[in-house]
């Protein structure tokens, strides 16, 4: 995209005017900022994220119709005129594309879970499961903590569809249903024992990973529950 050289506000005569803009990182996480320039380069976009030396990051803006366009180090955006209120910063030296329910994107990373590609799309609802379509294999339904690399021949094109908000799991061998999202071991626990699973919440548990392979969930450890999930909660003996 060529350098803009015009703008629709004067940044002389804008003198002492500030322009609030949010800018995240890889985890789309906004902060605010304040810039004193209607007209930033990406330069300054770095810069204002808290990073003196720009060499390594790609700065890329949020355009108001959802597109992401990387902003060169040199180059000018003029927020006040392309309405653009946002931006990501990320350490890379090259942008990754991909599609989203039909809209082009650049990325600045190859990993990219798929909870970033709901929000990418404007979506963060439990409730929208992100799909990978493959020509050669049937398409792929994604948890949101699952990564695609992005780093591949062509484009990624993943779509949005509805899945339901209650998944199952099983604790001690009893299957029950549970909301979907980023639970607690001791949200787990309550949840079974309200589904009249035997257990109570001072005993341990822990999460099936594999044959003959289990993880401990501390009662404030968090973990995504997913669909088949098998937990085991157990007496806790240690009486020391």
């Amino acid at each position: 995209m060529p350098t803009m050289e015009t703008s629709a506000v004067n940044a002389g005569e804008a003198r002492g005017q500030k322009w609030p803009v949010e800018i995240a990182g890889a985890d789309l996480v906004f902060s605010r900022h304040v810039l004193r320039d209607p007209m930033p380069s990406g330069r300054q976009i770095i810069a204002a994220q808290g990073h003196r030396d720009p060499t390594g990051f790609i700065a890329l803006q949020w355009l108001p119709d959802g597109a992401l366009e990387e902003l060169r180090l040199e180059e000018l955006t003029d927020i006040v005129a392309r309405g653009v209120e946002r931006f990501i910063v990320v350490e890379s030296d090259r942008s990754f594309r991909l599609e989203v329910e039909g809209l082009r994107l650049e990325w600045p990373c190859a990993p990219i879970s798929a909870l970033t590609v709901k929000r990418l799309a404007g979506h963060d609802d439990e409730t929208l499961a992100v799909v990978l379509e493959r020509a050669d294999r049937p398409d792929r339904i994604l948890e949101d903590d699952d990564i695609v690399d992005l780093s591949g021949a062509g484009v990624e094109i993943f779509r949005l569809r509805k899945r339901p908000a209650e998944i199952e799991i099983s604790v001690n061998g009893q299957a029950f249903t549970i909301r979907r999202g980023v639970k607690t071991g001791l949200e787990i626990k309550q949840a079974a024992i309200d589904a009249g699973v035997a257990i109570q919440l001072d005993f341990v548990l822990s999460l099936e990973t594999g044959p003959g392979q289990t993880r401990i969930i501390g009662d404030q450890d968090r973990v995504r529950v997913k669909p088949g999930q098998q937990y085991l909660a157990i007496a806790d003996d240690d009486n020391s």
